[in-house]
């Protein structure tokens, strides 16, 4: 009797705990996340923060050379 309360118990705080991580999820962690999001997409660059490069790629020779 003591073993199928304490199994129906085990299963019970699973669920509980699950429910309590995803309602502390879409209350405190999901919205921080959605604003911090919104405001990076209004604050983005005129120009990106990467060059594209100018000169070909490395030649066999030159990187031979550097050393």
């Amino acid at each position: 009797m003591i073993d199928r309360i304490r199994s129906w118990m085990e299963v019970l705080s699973r669920i509980m705990a699950r429910v309590w991580l995803t309602f502390l999820y879409f209350t405190a962690i999901a919205p921080f996340g959605l604003i911090a999001r919104l405001r990076a997409a209004r604050r983005r660059p005129a120009n990106p923060a990467w060059q594209p490069r100018k000169d070909s790629a490395c030649h066999l020779e030159e990187a031979r050379r550097q050393f």
